[in-house]
């Protein structure tokens, strides 16, 4: 399986994308639980999936330049 791992940090949200077995990600997923409120600061989120490319890429960050165009 494909697993996806999302800790939102003081530095930034930081991801960690790899591959595991279906126990071990459905057990780590299950165990960070309560863990996961996304967009709180120490928030740890964990995801499984199974077809391809599934953890895709990450989300873009907008640009202030990019901002500042439009």
């Amino acid at each position: 399986m494909c697993q996806k791992e999302v800790m939102e940090q003081s530095a930034g949200v930081m991801y960690r994308k790899s591959c595991a077995s279906s126990a071990a990600c459905l057990i780590a997923s299950a165990g960070y639980q309560s863990f996961c409120s996304p967009g709180k600061l120490n928030s740890v989120c964990i995801s499984c999936c199974n077809t391809p490319l599934c953890n895709g890429p990450r989300p873009k960050k907008r640009s202030s330049s990019a901002l500042a165009l439009r």
